[in-house]
């Protein structure tokens, strides 16, 4: 009976720190001092893409490319493609951001875009139009993807 209390406290000890993880209040997330913020319909507009007008040209407003990943906190695709993100935001800091909209808090924004499945990712480089990737990508596809956008000028 020892061993199985013992088993059992190791185990949840292991889980509570096991994540990498760490909570920094409700507009951001953060993985070692690397921040993937989620953004409100009025910051995407700051940041990224004005409303797009019929017949006009959508031109990002960012310094460096970014990925814009439209997601939902109940979506099991999406909770597995976050850590993946994280990684990348680490792994390319400087070069390229990361943001994040919650389709559920961002309802108009969502539709706006065309969000009609998720995890979706727009891929935006600095100087042209961005790639929609639908689901979850593999880690190396993904990989592929960022090298695409980091190379376009």
């Amino acid at each position: 009976m020892m061993k199985i209390r013992n088993l059992l406290i190791l185990a949840i000890a292991f889980a509570m720190t096991s994540s990498t993880l760490v909570y920094t209040g409700p507009d951001r997330l953060a993985n070692d001092n690397v921040e993937i913020k989620k953004l409100t319909k009025a910051e995407f507009e700051k940041l990224v893409y004005d409303p797009i007008k019929d017949g006009e040209k959508a031109i990002y407003k960012g310094k460096f490319p970014c990925i814009v990943d439209f997601y939902a906190d109940w979506c099991g695709p999406c909770r597995r493609l976050s850590p993946v993100l994280e990684e990348l935001a680490k792994k390319h800091e400087g070069k390229l951001i990361i943001y994040k909209v919650n389709v559920d808090e961002e309802k108009e924004l969502a539709r706006q875009y065309g969000i009609q499945s998720i995890p979706t990712l727009f891929l935006f480089p600095k100087k042209s139009q961005p790639t929609v990737v639908k689901g979850a990508p593999a880690k190396e596809a993904l990989e592929q993807y960022v090298k695409g956008i980091l190379k376009v000028e």
